[in-house]
């Protein structure tokens, strides 16, 4: 063999081995990319500290006997430990409440008997407030406290999450702080409770919740003409929707709980007096995955809806590019809900059960 034909072989092999190498690197960059668009896309705040948490100090384990001195806030109220005329009607049922991995649940005891008027001489600011509860053993089932009884044992609760995020540290410390002040000045007890435990647990927790937080919104456009606001309220009512006084139609299911709303994407909102001159070149439904009970089920009327809606109207489904939505692409999002639906009945807190209301609330 020449050395001109030992040359070309040469070259002819590093050709077939770089051809092979840059297909190989083709299909692992296409193939990352591919599974980065399947992933959720959803920004995680907290894997950056809160301004609460910055000092990286880990919450201490509070003991039953520990007594602090809480820092005074400026304004400061009692939490809702009892009936009061303007929170009854607003508070879920206790037996509903009083559960992890919502709350952090603290028994607490006292021979002597714990009563209402104990804990309000604990006032704390508003923002505790709003994330504590207290509730006692009546009769098989957890109840607020009565104002002329005593109980021998009494849940305190802390919400660990709300939508406005996980409870912080330096919350956390107050809530410890309190709870060492109530049990010296009563003389009741406790177990130890890990601060630092609730912390992790409540992130964790915040985090899925920022996945499951999903409002779905598809919109109802006009072609050449506009739609006339007393066809819209013909269709509505005839589907069980009803006009509220925020100017959205809401459809509830029989304990009130919404499924689904309907608004106008023009200037003026649904208001009964009004329909009959209203014209609108499109409306938008949206459908708040969490909060709306039902699951797939209370999603495929949602579907149904919007789909009757535009036959109705003689509009168009389209989602929030205003690209058209047809029955493949409501598919797709049927079989994306079900795995948070499976993902939220695991941790147990079902879509639209109390629990969920107070989560995403």
């Amino acid at each position: 063999m020449s050395e001109f034909q030992l040359g070309l072989l040469i070259i002819g092999v590093v050709v077939v081995i770089a051809v092979v190498a840059f297909n190989k690197w083709q299909e692992i960059r296409y193939r990352r990319q591919s599974e980065a668009a399947l992933q959720p896309q959803s920004v995680d705040a907290l894997l950056e500290p809160s301004g609460a948490d910055q000092d990286g100090a880990a919450p201490p384990v509070i003991p039953p006997e520990r007594q602090t001195t809480g820092s005074d806030g400026g304004e400061r109220s009692e939490p809702s430990f009892g009936p009061s005329p303007s929170k009854v009607a607003q508070t879920p049922s206790v037996s509903q409440t009083v559960r992890a991995p919502i709350d952090l649940v603290i028994t607490v005891g006292s021979e002597a008997g714990i009563s209402l008027s104990d804990f309000r001489a604990e006032p704390l600011d508003e923002g505790m407030t709003r994330r504590i509860g207290v509730e006692a053993l009546i009769e098989g089932s957890w109840e607020k406290l009565r104002e002329d009884m005593r109980y021998p044992q009494v849940n305190i609760r802390l919400q660990l999450v709300n939508r406005t995020g996980p409870v912080s540290s330096a919350d956390l410390d107050q809530f410890g702080q309190w709870i060492g002040e109530f049990t010296a000045r009563t003389g009741a007890t406790h177990e130890p409770v890990d601060l630092a435990a609730a912390r992790h647990a409540a992130v964790e927790l915040d985090r899925f919740c920022g996945e499951a937080d999903i409002l779905i919104a598809v919109h109802v456009v006009a072609g050449a003409n506009q739609f006339p606001g007393t066809r819209i309220r013909a269709i509505a009512e005839a589907a069980g929707l009803a006009i509220e006084p925020n100017g959205i139609f809401r459809k509830r299911d029989d304990e009130g709980r919404e499924l689904f709303r309907l608004a106008n994407e023009g200037g003026d909102l649904f208001q009964a007096e009004t329909m009959r001159e209203l014209v609108t070149k499109s409306v938008v439904l949206e459908f708040d995955v969490a909060r709306a009970p039902g699951g797939n089920h209370a999603f495929n009327k949602f579907r149904q809806f919007a789909e009757h809606l535009a036959s109705g109207l003689g509009g168009k489904v389209v989602d929030d590019n205003r690209a058209p939505l047809g029955a493949a692409g409501f598919d797709a999002i049927g079989k994306e809900l079900a795995g948070v639906y499976q993902a939220m009945t695991a941790r147990g807190i079902a879509p639209g059960s109390p629990e969920s209301q107070r989560l995403f609330s």
